[in-house]
Parts: C-alpha cells; sequence; structure tokens
C-alpha cells in the first residue's frame, strides 16, 4: 500500500539525517553496557555467604542479589520501613525492614574466607526477597524484576520516579 511505503520512506529519510555520529554512537553505547559489573560498588552472587537467610539456603535470586547491589552503589537507605509477608511452598515468609543497614561494614568483595563480615549483606538479600515475593527453589530462585522498584520505592524510600530501564533505551 501507498500509505505504508511513504511511512518506510520517511523511516529511511529520518535515519539518513542521523547520519554515521548515530551509528558510531549507538554502537559504543552498546559496547559500554555489556551486563558486565556496569556497578563497580560490589561483586557479590546468590550463593553462599549471601543465601545465609533464605530459607533452604537457597540462592537469592538476581533480581535480589541486583537491587542489593543497586542499595549499595547508593548506600541507602540507612534504615528501610515497613514489612512484607508473602506465602512461599505451603509457609509464611515475612520480613521487617525497619533495622539499620550498614552499608560501611558491608565488604564489596567475597574472598571465600569471611563469611561472618556478609550477614549484613546476606540479610539484605532475604529482605528484599521477601520484599519482590522470591520464588524460592533448590534449582534457582526468581522474581518480577518490576517487583524491584515497588520494593525500592515502597520499604526503601527510593523515588517514585525510579524506574527500570532496558539496555536499548540507555542513550550515549
Amino acid at each position: 500500500p501507498d500509505g505504508l511505503k511513504d511511512l518506510l520512506k520517511s523511516y529511511e529519510r529520518q535515519i539518513a539525517a542521523l547520519g554515521d555520529n548515530y551509528v558510531a554512537n549507538q554502537t559504543a553505547t552498546r559496547a559500554a553496557f555489556t551486563g558486565e559489573k556496569l556497578l563497580k560498588t560490589a561483586e557479590w552472587n546468590q550463593m553462599a555467604p549471601f543465601n545465609k537467610y533464605t530459607p533452604n539456603n537457597y540462592v537469592t535470586g538476581c533480581v535480589a542479589t541486583a537491587g542489593a547491589i543497586v542499595m549499595k552503589h547508593h548506600g541507602y537507605p540507612a534504615k528501610g520501613t515497613g514489612s512484607h509477608s508473602y506465602t512461599w511452598n505451603g509457609q509464611t515468609l515475612t520480613a521487617n525492614f525497619g533495622h539499620d543497614y550498614d552499608w560501611a561494614s558491608m565488604p564489596a568483595k567475597y574472598d571465600g574466607t569471611n563469611d561472618a563480615d556478609f550477614d549484613g549483606v546476606a540479610m539484605l538479600m532475604a529482605d528484599l526477597g521477601v520484599a519482590v515475593e522470591m520464588k524460592y527453589d533448590k534449582d534457582g530462585s526468581g522474581a518480577y524484576i518490576g517487583n524491584l522498584v515497588t520494593a525500592l520505592q515502597k520499604y526503601y524510600g527510593y523515588s517514585k520516579l525510579s524506574h527500570l530501564m532496558a539496555i536499548e533505551d540507555v542513550g550515549a
């Protein structure tokens, strides 16, 4: 149809108008965001000692782990608010977020020898697991990433303007 041809021609002109600069910037931006340690704040994972307070010591889940790293990056908040409960595998999991988070004492890297130093991190990840209603499992734990933004806003005082961004949405 002629309308579609006109639309595609319009797109072609718009892309040409952007020129080589746009393509170079887009390529450079994507190369910079490979998903590998974008926040150099903490190198934490989902296993021991981080899973110390999860049910059956199942892995913490990537949503809780990512949330903990973001929070460590910002060193915020000093204390959460409220509590949350949900049912997982026939049991009620509850977290009270109104305790202190001592960011300065949370080591950025686990070297395999200092498990006790990670109690605060393990508690943070367990709290986040409850906040996002993590589905814990021996084969892996999972939660909806959108629940993280809601939890950060509701229990941790993050801005209502906080939102997720896909890598495709990150400009140069």
